[in-house]
């Protein structure tokens, strides 16, 4: 899908380079109406909400931690950072991060998983939201 956002209408490759909101790309009720009828933009159906007579989803558009970060920026930001300071800036080892991860989680749920260097070398962490939140 090369539209991530359903607050947004940019695809992937501009909001990549993007650094200020352009609001003619902003979804507003008659674009998202044209985007959920036609599938285009990364709507795939109209939001069932919208059958409330006092209820749009564009007009009531709300972000939450869990989808907007954990389970989206961080996964891909984060790995990107942590490739950076193990694998080209060799700041420390990938063991001792998973060991220390291990060590000041032992006792709590939610323990993030070994970070594995295929995942840092893709640039992509696989974690729930919780694990990520940990």
């Amino acid at each position: 899908m090369s539209h991530i956002c359903r607050i947004y209408q940019a695809d992937k490759v501009i909001t990549r380079k993007q650094i200020v909101e352009d609001p003619k790309t902003l979804r507003n009720v008659v674009n998202y109406s044209k985007d959920s009828s036609d599938h285009s933009h990364g709507v795939e159906e109209v939001c069932i909400f919208n059958e409330i007579p006092i209820f749009h989803i564009m007009k009531n558009a709300s972000l939450d931690s869990m989808h907007d970060i954990y389970e989206s920026i961080c996964r891909y930001e984060i790995a990107k950072i942590l490739n950076r300071f193990i694998n080209v800036d060799k700041l420390f080892s990938l063991e001792a991060l998973n060991s220390r991860i291990q060590f000041i989680y032992h006792a709590r749920q939610n323990v993030p998983p070994k970070i594995c260097a295929p995942s840092l070398k893709k640039q992509l962490l696989i974690m729930s939201s919780s694990e990520m939140a940990t």
